[in-house]
């Protein structure tokens, strides 16, 4: 029998039919599904479990029932009424999902440690942001004081070069009047 070319993980072909893997792998301990090897991991351990996305969607429209939540989504094992499952059955039906269950366990343990590292990284940032910000405020103060001071500065010179220029003209008037005077005295 050729492989077909539909192959997907275990998981995958869960997922895709709205089953729990441990349906699926009912499936194939009763011989209703086709399990197939797939390459071995390059860290060790055994071949994943492959199954034809196809096999496994003709195999769900014939049970005729509707999709229902994957296992990982409801509080309890999964248990379809009519299976008639012995109970050599149902202690590896709830292996599986106990297996399945720490899988996931583990997965959002990682999560919830990269969210952790990724949290961390953000609150660092944020303290590094308050302190720059702080930083500029100080140096806005700092300039806005020396302007204040700049402007008061200016308006202490603008008064001085008034005062300059009153006495320039008072001068100047003096000059003309003592001038006038001269050629007054000169001329006539």
């Amino acid at each position: 029998m050729a492989r077909p070319d539909d192959l997907v993980p275990l998981a995958d072909a869960a997922r895709a039919v709205d089953r729990s893997t441990s349906t699926l792998r009912r499936w194939i301990r009763s011989d209703r599904l086709t399990r197939y090897e797939g390459a071995l991991p390059a860290h060790g351990g055994s071949a994943p479990a492959l199954v034809s996305l196809a096999e496994v969607h003709g195999l769900v429209v014939s049970t005729g029932r509707q999709p229902h939540r994957p296992a990982s989504s409801r509080p309890a094992p999964e248990h379809e009424p009519g299976d008639g499952l012995t109970l050599r059955e149902t202690a590896d039906q709830l292996r599986d999902d106990l297996a399945d269950a720490t899988v996931q366990l583990a997965r959002h343990r990682e999560r919830a440690d990269l969210l952790a590292v990724e949290l961390d990284r953000l609150r660092s940032d944020l303290d590094r942001e308050r302190r720059d910000r702080d930083e500029w405020r100080d140096r806005c103060d700092a300039l806005e004081a020396e302007a204040r001071e700049l402007r008061a500065m200016l308006r202490e010179a603008e008064g001085d070069a008034r005062e300059l220029r009153a006495r320039m003209d008072e001068r100047q008037r003096r000059r003309g009047v003592v001038g006038w005077a001269l050629d007054r005295v000169r001329g006539g």
